[in-house]
């Protein structure tokens, strides 16, 4: 029983850490995916601007007759999708907004600052390193291995039926009594002190099979708890392989965009210093 309650008991602070990390879990999504909308709508209003200036630099051309009213209506419609663009965005970043108060007990009415750059930093772990932690530290793979220990002790405690109960009985009492004598005038005293030892054996034949019963289904919750970690630990594994790869892919991605904005700001200053000397439009 003892060891049952330090299961039990292990099992509830297992518990209580992984709903705090799903719960940290949460809010880590859900705060990205605010910082994603609020990079998202950025960009879009940066391109609306861009198709504003255009807008009024094509309508000037049209009243001069420099453009034809097909083309002014083609800027016009790429304005209003841009438009468009921002203001989904803006509910879209809205909605992420609310979402994340509600998951951190902010009243709606209450405004919050959201960082839009977030620089991850390289991890200090490589896949080896990460699985080991894995094993180690995550709270749903240990929540496994406890629930199957409280399993098997469960089963072993079902055998106890099916040996004898032997007990071991000691007693000891004593008896003290007075005794009057009305004829003679005297007083008996009489002492007694009984004592007694004795081991009873006893067994169990018969009680309709139901030790075995009780026996054969904790075997086959042992068994659900060892089908259970294995699939945790195999569920485990396998996100924190597609995660990984995830991460060092885009690693990857961004080192590539990074190089390419580079290029496209050198040719940008090109392009610049060519206009300014008339060699391009």
């Amino acid at each position: 029983n003892n060891s049952r309650y330090h299961l039990l008991d292990e099992q509830a602070r297992l518990q209580l850490q992984q709903s705090i990390e799903t719960q940290v879990s949460l809010v880590v999504n859900r705060y990205l995916n605010a910082a994603r909308q609020q990079q998202l709508l950025e960009i879009a209003q940066k391109s609306l601007d861009i198709s504003r200036t255009r807008l009024q630099r094509e309508g000037a051309k049209k009243e001069l007759g420099g453009i034809s009213t097909t083309e002014f209506l083609s800027t016009k419609v790429a304005f209003n999708s841009d438009t468009i663009a921002v203001l989904n965005l803006q509910t879209s970043r809205n909605q992420a907004v609310s979402d994340l108060k509600l998951v951190l007990g902010i009243p709606v009415d209450r405004d919050i600052a959201v960082v839009a750059r977030i620089d991850v930093l390289p991890m200090a772990a490589d896949f080896g390193r990460a699985k080991n932690m894995l094993q180690n530290a995550n709270s749903s793979l240990a929540l496994a291995q406890a629930q199957l220990k409280s399993a098997g002790l469960d089963k072993d405690q079902r055998y106890a039926p099916f040996l004898p109960n032997l007990s071991l009985r000691a007693a000891i009492g004593k008896t003290y009594s007075d005794t009057w004598q009305t004829s003679t005038g005297n007083l008996f005293e009489t002492d007694t002190d009984n004592q007694s030892l004795g081991v009873d054996l006893s067994m169990n034949l018969f009680n309709g099979f139901r030790d075995y019963t009780a026996l054969e289904s904790a075997s086959i919750r042992e068994r659900n708890a060892e089908l259970t970690l294995v699939k945790t630990r195999r569920e485990l594994e396998m996100q924190l392989e597609n995660q990984y790869r995830v991460y060092r892919d885009n690693l990857v991605n961004y080192e590539l965009q990074a190089e390419a904005v580079k290029f496209a700001r050198q040719n940008m200053t090109l392009f610049e210093e060519r206009y300014r000397i008339g060699g391009a439009t």
